[in-house]
């Protein structure tokens, strides 16, 4: 979807590269919507948002990235908490890889389908409390429209981190997919999950 760039790469480098990229594609749709003789107001709120939620990422990861280096230097003679990686972001263990990488695909399976209300029903309680179905929906259409139908999928990466839900701090899953569509032939899919009791729950989702 962003050629020249590698984005597997950028993912990889955890919530900073989410959000450099969720920048730079907030920077090309206004730069699109530039050419267009009437802007189209809708358009230009949904890229708000996108640069919006895009600084929100990068302060985050910048936040996660201090706390690292704060405790790597061991600057207090208590352990760091222990509910917090001791790295900025961490891979997958091996077996957590299966669940959190079937939960995500089965979310973006029901979205390639347009079984909108299943995706939505299936969301966390915290997250349905802050996003009414009519706007699940339109923004599942709305990128829906930007990448054209699905054609294939494959799973690329798994790591987790600390990061903020409805609730408040929580460990976060990112589940990558590297995927392809009629209109964007190279792009990546990630999901964002939380896992309680076990269970792998979806909270966000983007598609780069």
């Amino acid at each position: 979807m962003i050629e020249g760039i590698d984005v597997s790469r950028i993912l990889s480098l955890g919530t900073i590269g989410l959000g450099f990229l969720l920048a730079l594609l907030a920077f090309r749709l206004l730069n699109r919507e530039q050419n267009i003789e009437l802007p189209r107001n809708e358009i230009l709120t949904a890229i708000n948002r996108f640069m919006f939620f895009s600084f929100l990422l990068c302060i985050t990861g910048l936040t996660s990235e201090l706390y690292r280096i704060y405790s790597s230097h061991n600057y207090n003679s208590q352990p760091p908490t222990a509910s917090l990686p001791q790295g900025y972001f961490t891979l997958l263990q091996p077996d957590e890889v299966p669940s959190a990488s079937s939960a995500a695909e089965k979310f973006l399976i029901q979205l390639d389908e347009g079984d909108y209300q299943t995706a939505y029903d299936e969301l966390p309680g915290q997250v349905k409390a802050a996003l009414r179905f009519n706007d699940f929906r339109t923004q599942a259409v709305r990128l829906s429209g930007f990448t054209g139908d699905f054609q294939e999928r494959r799973y690329y990466l798994g790591h987790k981190g600390v990061g903020l839900t409805p609730d408040g701090p929580s460990m976060l899953y990112y589940i990558t997919f590297l995927s392809s569509y009629s209109e964007i032939k190279s792009a990546a899919d990630v999901v964002v999950l939380i896992k309680n009791d076990n269970i792998f729950k979806v909270i966000n989702y983007y598609k780069l």
